[in-house]
């Protein structure tokens, strides 16, 4: 038996995703420094997860909204309310475990540090 290491191909439909994706995530990490940010664009939006908040719920922007907003003001603002829904606090991660999302059924509630 090898172990053998393969190359996947990527979800992106188009490069411009992938662009707008690390523009998205640049903008999170500079006023949201340290947090664990995940973002993807696909299917004509913007997916934006925190992976110390959940590995399923993150915020979603349509790609026409951002297209249109200078500034990234919409990516600012739904980061922001996202930490905010776990109780966080704006700004650089203070390594604070969530331990409740609001908007979130039960059953997919963070509990005890462990996302899901």
């Amino acid at each position: 038996m090898t172990d053998e290491i393969g190359i996947y191909r990527g979800e992106a439909k188009d490069i411009r995703d992938m662009s707008i994706a690390k523009d998205v995530a640049e903008t999170l990490h500079k006023h949201y420094p340290s947090h664990m940010w995940a973002v993807n664009v696909a299917e004509g939006l913007i997916n934006i997860k925190n992976f110390r908040i959940s590995s399923s719920h993150g915020m979603v922007i349509p790609l026409k909204d951002y297209n249109s907003d200078i500034g990234n003001k919409l990516v600012i603002k739904y980061g922001g309310e996202f930490l905010e829904r776990a109780h966080l606090a704006r700004g650089r991660d203070r390594s604070e475990d969530a331990n409740i999302l609001e908007g979130v059924a039960d059953k997919y509630q963070p509990s005890n540090g462990i996302i899901r």
